[in-house]
């Protein structure tokens, strides 16, 4: 995943998260980011809410749409 890249991304569905789903575009990955990098997440615009979003590789189901 890359700046730029077009995602869908799938919350939990746990006490906490509904399992909603998500668009949007990688704006800041740990690759890119110290901030990212420290607190393990990639940040996206999401579509639906018009604001930015934190994502985490490990609870979250991120699929790359475009590249």
């Amino acid at each position: 995943m890359k700046i730029g890249d077009l995602v869908k991304v799938r919350l939990p569905a746990n006490d906490f998260y509904n399992g909603e789903e998500y668009m949007g575009i990688v704006l800041a990955t740990g690759a890119t980011s110290k901030t990212m990098r420290q607190i393990g997440c990639e940040e996206i615009w999401c579509f639906r809410t018009r604001s930015r979003q934190l994502i985490n590789k490990l609870t979250d189901e991120i699929k790359v749409l475009s590249s």
